[in-house]
């Protein structure tokens, strides 16, 4: 203000935060036919694009794997696994400020 006269203005702020991993999915050795779940909790500013793949060729949901978030949990269910199914799964998470990745190895073997 001065002696003109008195001006204001407001703005919002919004702060976006990158993703990251709260909890990463582990590694496991399983027997065949077993069904198998990969889960990562993520924090940061949603919405956000999940992707998973396997030897980084990306997975879809279909008879053998469900993909799917719930709250601030992804997660990748694999229905009665074989020794093909062996190998690297990453969980890539982006949102409008960032993208991260973490991978696991599944190990599906004779007993």
């Amino acid at each position: 203000s001065n002696v003109a006269g008195t001006d204001e203005c407001s703005a919002i702020l919004t702060v976006r935060e990158p993703p990251s991993f709260v909890l990463k999915p582990e590694s496991q050795k399983v027997l065949p036919r077993s069904t198998v779940q990969f889960k990562s909790v993520l924090k940061g500013t949603p919405p956000f694009t999940i992707k998973w793949l396997k030897d980084n060729k990306e997975l879809v949901t279909g008879d053998k794997c469900l993909i799917g978030m719930e709250e601030s949990t992804c997660f990748i269910d694999l229905y009665s696994v074989d020794v093909s199914e062996t190998g690297e799964y990453t969980c890539q998470v982006s949102n409008s400020v960032g993208t991260i990745s973490c991978t696991a190895l599944l190990v599906v073997k004779e007993p």
